[in-house]
Parts: C-alpha cells; sequence; structure tokens
C-alpha cells in the first residue's frame, strides 16, 4: 500500500485526510476488486471508482484537479496486467472458494472451469454488451468453481445449480470480480509450471479453420491421458490437479531429453 493524504476546502478551513492507495493487486479489498469488475465492465464515473480504490469519501475525490486526477490514475496502472495470486478474497454465502493454490482441487473440475472460462471469453469478445449465452456461460463458470462446504465436485450438480437461486441472485459485478480472481489464481498456476501452460499456449494458436470451434486444449490433453482406458474415463478426473500438472511436466521434461 502506498499512503497518501489528501488536503482540501471544507467551507472556511483545510482539511487533511490520510488514504491508502493499493499498488498491487494482492492489496485489494474484494469491494475494491467488485469496482474493478465495474472499470471492465465500463460501468461507474471515473470520481466513484477512484473514491472507492482509494476509501476516502465522493465528495472529496471530485475536488481533484485535473493533474491530481491524472498522478491517482497512473496508480493504478497494475490494474491492465495480471499478476500471480494463489488465493481467493471474494466470497459466497452458502458456497466456498477452492483452497489456496487449488490445492484438493481435481483434474476435472479444473477442465470444467477452463472451459467455462475459454467460451466465456469467446462469448465476451464477440458482442459489446454481455448476451444471455455469455451470462449463462459466467454462471456456470461460478457454479464449478464454487462448491458448498465439504462438496465433491460433481459436474451434473454444478451444473444444475447453474440455474438455481443461490447462483442467480449473485449480482453481475461479483461474478466478474470472481472471475478476475481466477485469471490471478490462474497466473500462479501457470508461474508454477510453466513447461505446461506453454504447451497449452502452442496448442491454442496452432492454425484452425475459419470460424471452426477451438477445442479446450485441456481436454485434450484428458483424453491423451485417459488413451485406451475408456471403462476408467471418469475416474481420472478424481485425481487431485497438481498431481496430474507435476504428471505432465515430468513427461515433457522427458520428451525433451529423448
Amino acid at each position: 500500500m502506498k499512503n497518501i493524504s489528501v488536503t482540501y476546502k471544507s467551507l472556511f478551513r483545510h482539511k487533511t485526510i490520510a488514504a491508502s492507495v493499493p499498488a498491487t493487486w494482492a492489496e485489494l479489498s474484494p469491494k475494491q476488486l467488485i469496482t474493478v469488475s465495474k472499470l471492465m465492465l465500463n460501468e461507474g464515473t471515473q470520481t466513484e471508482v477512484v473514491a472507492s480504490l482509494i476509501n476516502i469519501p465522493e465528495k472529496v475525490v471530485r475536488k481533484f484537479n485535473p493533474v491530481e486526477m491524472y498522478w491517482i490514475l497512473q496508480e493504478f496502472e497494475f490494474l491492465k496486467d495480471f499478476r500471480p495470486r494463489n488465493s481467493f478474497i471474494m466470497r459466497l454465502k452458502g458456497l466456498f472458494p477452492p483452497q489456496n493454490k487449488l490445492n484438493k482441487m481435481t483434474w476435472a473440475q479444473f477442465v470444467f472451469i477452463e472451459s467455462y472460462l475459454d467460451e466465456y471469453n469467446e462469448l465476451n469478445s464477440d458482442t459489446a454488451a454481455i448476451s444471455d449465452a455469455c451470462l449463462h456461460t459466467l454462471d456456470l463458470f461460478v457454479s464449478h468453481l464454487y462448491l458448498r462446504h465439504s462438496e465433491n465436485f460433481n459436474h451434473e450438480v454444478c451444473a444444475a445449480r447453474a440455474s438455481q437461486q443461490i447462483i442467480k441472485s449473485i449480482d453481475l459485478h461479483t461474478k466478474i470480480a470472481i472471475l478476475i480472481n481466477y485469471r490471478l489464481v490462474r497466473e500462479w498456476l501457470s508461474s508454477s509450471y510453466p513447461l505446461v501452460f506453454s504447451k497449452r499456449h502452442d496448442a491454442e494458436t496452432q492454425p484452425t479453420e475459419r470460424h471452426k470451434k477451438v477445442k479446450n486444449p485441456w481436454i485434450e490433453v484428458y483424453d491423451a491421458i485417459v488413451s485406451d482406458d475408456i471403462l476408467n474415463y471418469d475416474k481420472y478426473g478424481e485425481i487431485e490437479l497438481h498431481v496430474v500438472l507435476k504428471y505432465l511436466k515430468n513427461k515433457i521434461k522427458k520428451n525433451a531429453r529423448s
């Protein structure tokens, strides 16, 4: 955090208040992360956003001159670039995020989450406004990411929950904040397994027929691991994510040596 003091004129005297400016993604509170989600949706005035991010009254921010506002906004340049974060800060009533570093997350849960993230990004890039299809995909993303207490991952249960009130009642800004939070955690995962995620990036950038929907590379990895063991297809999804990623990392290293 960067500490600043703001002095402004109130009636016939000057007042000074202290404020803290977040310097990294890790220093954002849940409320501030929701403010960032409004930025990404092009909602909220500049004054409202700055007031929330530095936690001072909006009426004070309105007194900033253009130069002062410019220098404050410069402090938030880090928002343009996602940085690794290994934990979730967004909380929901009745549902719980994955553990720090995605510990105990299963391989199947990760693959479904990535599939919905890819689908959301694809749908969202095609339109200026968020479509109903995009909103439904976002609901599926959240319902597969956040589970009930001590609940084992089950795709059918999570898919059904996406249409239930427990997910539908979450406001859009919170859902976008959860998506942002996941992207930060995913950056941490990518930095922990650079060989594995660079391979995925290579698969994503392979030339394809125009307008042809690209299959999620993680599903192809899943199929390759299962190979001919079709009878136990679902059981492979129950393996912990980090076990699979470590296996893939070692496999890539072995292939590189040979």
